[in-house]
Order: structure tokens, then C-alpha cells, then sequence
């Protein structure tokens, strides 16, 4: 189960949030009800909304409160930025002071996140003085066997 997710119109605000395990993917309201639920039978998502009153769905005999389909969390802090420059500006606006003469470490995997990752702090060092070093981090679920292991820069 994942923490809900906002959902993010063209006009830049929040709409909805989504919320997905492997068996149900729900949109809920920001007030946190389900405004939508799908349960996933072998690769197809089965729309359920007349079958959840009062946040539980029934099926014939069984019910499962919608506390059981997902994680309620608080929604996690976001903004939306225009463009990397004004993202690393507000890095360097809250943390600068903290890492300024600080030697950093990034455990990057090579997947889209943490090369996200690198490339911020790579801008970010054009505005905070740091040491940045780079190590390699196999995920032995997700490479196959034979990448490379352990380096470090």
C-alpha cells in the first residue's frame, strides 16, 4: 500500500489525491473519501462505486472497511516548481546553510530518481560550497547479475 498522492490539474493545483495497492487503486477528495475505487482482477481494474457506502464495501457477505484498501497518511508536503534553477534556489534558500563545507554522500542506483538527485546537487554546488561524493548502489532485485558493484567517486 502506498501514502496518498496528489493529482496535480494543467492550472497547477491539487484535485484529487490517488492511493493504489496491488488489489485497489482509489482517487480520494482532499478530505480523504473515495471518489473513485478499482479493484485489479488479473490485470483489469473493475470500477466499484456503488459498492462502497460509508467508506466499506461490501460484497454479498463479506465487508472490508476502506482502511484495510489503504495506507491514510497526511498528505506529504509538495510544491511545484516552474524549472530546476528555481527548485535548486529554494534548496539553497533551506538547506544551504547546513551543507555549506559539508562533504555529501549520494547512493545512486542510476535509475531516474537518483540521477534526478544528482543532477539538483550538481546545480546546487554552483550556489553552495560542498563535497559531493558519488557511490554506486547495486539493487540486486531490480539489475541483473553481472552490473557493477560498489563504486565509489
Amino acid at each position: 500500500m502506498t501514502e496518498p498522492q496528489p493529482v496535480i490539474s494543467n492550472n497547477s493545483t491539487v484535485t484529487k489525491f490517488i492511493c493504489s495497492s496491488c488489489e485497489f487503486t482509489g482517487y480520494l477528495t482532499p478530505s480523504g473519501e473515495v471518489s473513485e475505487l478499482y479493484i485489479w482482477i488479473n490485470d483489469l481494474g473493475i470500477e466499484l462505486p456503488e459498492l462502497v457506502k460509508n467508506r466499506v464495501l461490501k460484497l454479498g457477505n463479506y465487508t472490508i472497511d476502506r482502511e484495510q484498501w489503504f495506507e491514510f497518511t497526511s498528505p506529504i508536503p509538495y510544491s511545484i516548481v516552474p524549472d530546476l534553477d528555481n527548485y535548486v534556489r529554494y534548496l539553497q534558500q533551506f538547506v544551504g546553510k547546513y551543507i555549506e563545507g559539508k562533504t555529501l554522500l549520494l547512493s545512486y542506483s542510476g535509475g531516474k530518481d537518483s540521477t534526478a538527485a544528482l543532477v539538483i546537487l550538481l546545480k546546487l554546488q554552483e550556489l553552495v560550497r560542498f563535497r559531493l561524493h558519488v557511490c554506486y548502489v547495486h539493487m540486486p532485485y531490480l539489475e541483473p547479475m553481472g552490473s557493477r558493484y560498489g563504486m565509489c567517486t
